[in-house]
């Protein structure tokens, strides 16, 4: 009967340390995984001439990763 207990203590073990293995694992991979590229910085163009937008997105590409352009009738 001792055997038992202690095969029954052991395997407790080994599946609480398992588990916490695999999610600490599983929690450092999550956190390096989403490092920010997700995140968007963007910018809107309202204008309607070309040399507008070049200018406008000539001065944000360094620090902008989404560029919206309104394409709507200006009346």
């Amino acid at each position: 009967m001792l055997e038992v207990k202690q095969f029954f203590a052991l395997s407790m073990v080994l599946l609480i340390t398992l588990s916490s293995m695999y999610f600490s694992i599983l929690a450092n991979w999550m956190s390096q995984e989403n490092d920010g590229k997700d995140f968007h910085i963007g910018v809107t163009f309202c204008s309607n001439t070309m040399a507008k937008a070049r200018l406008l997105v000539d001065r944000v590409k360094h620090y902008t990763n989404l560029f919206a352009v309104d394409s709507g009738s200006s009346t």
